[in-house]
């Protein structure tokens, strides 16, 4: 790859602005073209993350913890139902030819009414299922209006539509609560979910929708499945059990520092997406995907931040149990990042049923680890997910970037489809 030549630094000549700016330069370089979307895609998937976040301390402080807590529970429902149910799409909506991907998000918009139509019906009868439901539809609706996007390695707009919509909702929330007082929190949450659903219904109908197609159930639906749910107990397991093997608070801490990890670690897949037409078009071949040392680069980034926040608790006065977990994950952010770069020449190549045996070997070491470690509350769980991590990356790396695969796109590939046909 060429290397860019920096610019004269102008200013105060300040060492710590020139370093800065040879920072960037020379990550700009590693990334290429490829860095100025995955940057824009990373930083609107934070503003999201961070009106999320912003929405949930405003509940916790108007209905307090005991009401919020069944609302958490309702949304962590609501991912399990919706990532292996939307798994199946999510995966083949790179790699498909233009009118299996058009048919296929048919169905999964569908799929999505359908889930918000259960969940409406439920919602009287039980605000744990209505509530989870509902929520799990209006995701998969709005992955499938955002999938062409995804599909073309734009997932900075992705990312953009999703921040637009979080913060939609929590704003129309935020105001519904304040203006009504005394209103419950089922309502406002049914508020912050309308909020949510106006950008999608409002992108749906700009759509070229087609006859929905159905799922194609051979055995390459099994290895997509398993993959998923194995991804989501990849999540959720540690927490669940370090809470029975340790305490809630140390899971608590743990949980902090996990999610953390694994925000950050998505840089590595917007990175990865930039790259889905030319991989597409190639096959999977590595020379037109994501490049390792890129990857590497952003593993190193995300890592470093981690430490840096696990001193900065520590000089802050944080409890151990919590600075030493955010250190000990450190390392996991960087394999992460880098795996899920991986992760994506993996998909285009079709090679599903790896990917299910790395998940499944992986969420057998994790738990294993726990086992084993969980008694140390969360540097146990820190080092049983480093381990576990190493595995999946280790693994990830060698088949992604060092070994060139031949395998085939799904159907037929038409790269040059006009916008006017799959938009």
């Amino acid at each position: 790859m060429r290397r860019q030549r920096l610019a004269p630094i102008e200013g105060n000549g300040s060492g710590d602005t020139v370093a800065q700016a040879s920072f960037v330069g020379s990550l700009r370089a590693r990334l290429g073209p490829h860095f100025g979307s995955t940057a824009s895609a990373s930083l609107y998937m934070y503003i999201g993350r961070a009106a999320a976040l912003l929405w949930a301390l405003f509940l916790v402080h108007h209905f307090g913890v005991s009401q919020y807590g069944m609302y958490a529970i309702a949304f962590a429902i609501s991912a399990m139902v919706s990532l292996p149910a939307d798994a199946y799409f999510a995966v083949r909506v790179p790699r498909v030819a233009d009118s299996v991907f058009l048919g296929e998000r048919s169905t999964r918009a569908l799929m999505a009414i359908g889930f918000a139509v259960i969940g409406a019906i439920a919602w009287p009868f039980s605000l744990l299922a209505g509530l989870a439901l509902v929520k799990a539809g209006t995701d998969i609706g709005f992955n499938a209006v955002r999938s062409k996007l995804i599909r073309d390695g734009q997932p900075h707009l992705a990312q953009r539509g999703d921040a637009f919509r979080q913060a939609l909702g929590a704003i129309a929330g935020m105001i519904f609560v304040l203006a009504m007082n005394g209103e419950t929190i089922e309502a406002a949450a049914a508020v912050y979910l309308a909020g949510c659903t106006i950008p999608v219904l409002l992108t749906a109908v700009r759509l070229h929708f087609v006859r929905p197609v159905g799922l194609t159930l051979d055995g390459s639906m099994k290895p997509i499945m398993v993959e998923s749910v194995g991804g989501v107990a990849y999540v959720q397991l540690d927490v669940i059990l370090l809470g029975s093997l340790a305490s809630t608070t140390v899971a608590g801490y743990y949980s902090f520092a996990s999610l953390v990890v694994w925000s950050l670690a998505a840089v590595g897949q917007n990175y990865g997406f930039t790259f889905h037409r030319k991989l597409r078009a190639s096959g999977g071949a590595s020379s037109s995907g994501p490049r390792f040392i890129a990857a590497v680069w952003l593993g190193a980034i995300t890592g470093t931040f981690v430490v840096l926040a696990g001193i900065a608790l520590l000089i802050g006065g944080a409890p151990v149990e919590l600075w030493l977990t955010f250190v000990l994950l450190g390392p996991v952010s960087f394999t992460r990042t880098i795996s899920s770069a991986a992760s994506t020449i993996l998909v285009m190549r079709s090679l599903d049923h790896l990917r299910m045996k790395v998940t499944v070997v992986s969420v057998i070491v994790k738990i294993a680890g726990l086992m084993v470690l969980g008694h140390y509350g969360g540097i146990g769980a820190a080092i049983a997910f480093l381990l576990s991590d190493l595995v999946m990356t280790s693994i990830y790396v060698k088949y992604a970037f060092f070994t060139e695969s031949p395998a085939a796109v799904e159907g037929a590939v038409e790269p040059a489809a006009t916008d006017g046909d799959s938009r």
